[in-house]
């Protein structure tokens, strides 16, 4: 027996289509599958975000998630894919900074609320 790899992330939704459509019209992550009409799969590099409807949901970091604090994707350039984004329409709440030497990170939220981070690190950062 062996945990292999991650295989996804899932996130509840009051409104699919909407998160949907950030994920891939904003974001350009592609779709990587889907389960009836409540459950779309979106390919983040490896692993997957489960993005399901349910109309009682809520902004889960809000009030129930007891420990997720976000989502991160680790990009090439942090300053353009920042501003490539900003351009989109994304709002940053924390803007591009450099957390330590060679770490850079930057946080915005996804339609519900949803915490996402854009993170690029030299090896060196990470010891």
């Amino acid at each position: 027996m062996a945990i292999l790899r991650s295989h996804h992330i899932a996130i509840s939704t009051p409104n699919l289509s909407r998160l949907v459509s950030f994920y891939t019209d904003v974001l350009g992550l592609p779709k990587a599958g889907r389960i009836g009409d409540g459950t779309t799969f979106i390919d983040i590099g490896g692993t997957r975000l489960e993005l399901t409807e349910k109309k009682d949901a809520t902004r889960a970091q809000a009030e129930g998630c007891k420990g997720l604090l976000h989502v991160a994707f680790e990009v090439d350039d942090i300053q353009k894919t920042c501003e490539a984004f900003k351009a989109k329409g994304v709002e940053f709440h924390v803007p591009a900074k450099e957390a330590r030497p060679g770490l850079w990170v930057a946080f915005f939220k996804d339609p519900d609320g949803n915490v996402l981070e854009f993170f690029q690190a030299r090896p060196e950062a990470l010891l």
